[in-house]
């Protein structure tokens, strides 16, 4: 199927070479989208019968991509936050102020644990801001 509109040359009279081509791939992407989540909406609401997608799962489409746009994080987000998990999980279990008292090595080993804990926490609440 072949997709084909017009936009008034004043719109985009300011607009470089680069910048209508990074346009025309922008609004294939988004076209593209659109058809996935409409054949998704489809697949959801008629489970049984033949696949048909009609205007009103288009509408649906455009109005979840809009909505609720889907995020896909990637391999260093997912590592980072298993490293957040992970190091909270063992300051917490080296916690005991008891053996503080005693063993400084210890107490530099949880400090030391709940900054690397917190950064990556951080790192990852910024990325999801971010991605927004």
């Amino acid at each position: 199927m072949e997709v084909k509109f017009s936009i008034d040359d004043n719109k985009v009279k300011c607009f470089t070479d680069g910048a209508k081509d990074e346009l025309k791939m922008n609004v294939e992407n988004y076209t593209l989208v659109i058809i996935g989540e409409a054949e998704r909406v489809e697949a959801y609401s008629n489970a049984d019968a033949q696949s048909v997608i009609t205007p009103s799962h288009v509408k649906q489409a455009v109005m979840k991509s809009k909505t609720n746009p889907s995020r896909k994080h990637g391999a260093w987000y997912i590592i980072c936050q298993i490293i957040t998990w992970i190091t909270a999980l063992v300051a917490g279990g080296l916690f005991d102020t008891e053996t503080f008292k005693t063993d400084t090595n210890q107490m530099l080993l949880c400090i030391a644990l709940s900054v690397v804990s917190t950064g990556c926490f951080i790192a990852t609440l910024f990325a999801d801001n971010y991605e927004r």
